[in-house]
């Protein structure tokens, strides 16, 4: 079985071989569960760092009955 990294390693591999650029990944999130990933350019062309933050993300469908305004019947 793969690992997160290497899953996102190959997802670029293949993006990089279709046309993309560096500037197009830069900044691309994947998330499993509450870990989010995050692929960063580098200056070397092709070459990308990988942030990961382990149980960082939060469920934004979780906040928006708290947080959204309630409409007021009229």
């Amino acid at each position: 079985m793969l690992t997160n990294t290497e899953i996102i390693s190959s997802w670029i591999t293949e993006q990089l071989e279709v046309g993309k650029t560096d500037d197009e990944l830069d900044g691309k999130v994947f998330y499993e569960d509450d870990n989010v990933y995050t692929i960063k350019k580098t200056r070397r062309k092709n070459m990308f760092d990988l942030k990961c933050a382990f149980g960082g993300a939060v469920n934004l469908n979780t906040l928006k009955g708290k947080y959204e305004p309630i409409e007021e019947e009229m």
